[in-house]
């Protein structure tokens, strides 16, 4: 699958659970370092937060769909924008490089 119909694809998966999320495609893809093991690393933010009960819920149900529609591995960050606003000032926080390195999808 290509890069571009890829990203729609997330894109729209994601839009389709969770309306109103940012996504950011983070570590090697985002870089353009990747290779044909590399998964595909998101950081999915939601406007208001979940509970954690809530996260597992959607982060089990986003990430199977995501594998299922792109046939390809994938890392998933769920957070709410308050809380990527707290962690990206932790240094050495995934959530950190993730916001520096990420791309928009």
């Amino acid at each position: 699958m290509e890069s571009k119909t890829t990203y729609n694809t997330i894109r729209q998966t994601v839009e389709y659970c969770l309306p109103g999320c940012r996504i950011l495609l983070f570590g090697s893809r985002a870089r353009g370092d990747q290779d044909r093991f590399s998964d595909y690393d998101l950081l999915i933010i939601t406007t208001s937060t979940l509970t954690p009960r809530e996260k597992v819920y959607w982060s089990t149900r986003l990430d199977r769909a995501i594998v299922e529609a792109i046939k390809a591995p994938v890392d998933l960050l769920l957070n709410s924008e308050d809380e990527v606003r707290q962690k990206q000032e932790l240094p050495g926080h995934i959530i950190r490089s993730a916001v520096r390195e990420g791309i928009a999808l």
